[in-house]
């Protein structure tokens, strides 16, 4: 369903199972390519649900994106991997001469259907994200006006949020 970074410090993954379907567990796979090797992050349990969560801890969100992929391991024993690949956001921000930040970021990998655009959401300290800017699926790139806070905010963070269509 999702792979979405959170707090900056690990991924959450959300997919969908047939909940009629014979499973003795999930295995969670990592990349940092989209032709892999994949990695075991870890496994997830057949709870029986529509949907499972599972956060992968082991990775450096601030460094890159990854790649992931789900693999069933049904119940004698034989994988075989059940879900497209999907890709988390890496954004990057670099601060210009003009009191401004260039934002930088790559596509987001997952869904079958179309992907719509993203939505940019600016924090400063520690207030509450707002939206600054909805763009289509083909830009990857933003330029935030910051020159009306030099000396009243000591933090911007930013928030890249990629939208589903149909």
């Amino acid at each position: 369903r999702y792979v979405t970074v959170v707090e900056n410090n690990h991924v959450d993954i959300l997919f969908y199972t047939d909940t009629n379907a014979h499973v003795q567990y999930y295995r969670v796979l990592r990349s940092n390519d989209p032709a892999g090797p994949f990695e075991e992050a870890g496994i997830a349990q057949d709870n029986g649900s529509a949907s499972i969560s599972f956060s992968d801890f082991g990775v450096d969100v601030n460094s890159s994106s990854y790649y992931y992929q789900i693999e069933v391991v049904d119940s004698c024993g034989r994988p075989s991997i059940i879900a497209n690949t999907s890709r988390t956001i890496f954004l990057r921000a670099e601060a210009l001469p003009d009191y401004s930040n260039r934002l930088t970021w790559n596509a987001y990998e997952s869904w079958q259907g179309s992907m719509l655009g993203y939505n940019v959401y600016r924090r400063l300290d520690d207030a509450a994200p707002e939206l600054i800017a909805t763009l289509d699926s083909m830009t990857l790139t933003y330029i935030d006006n910051t020159s009306g806070f030099t000396g009243s905010v000591s933090k911007i963070t930013y928030i890249v949020e990629a939208f589903e269509g149909e």
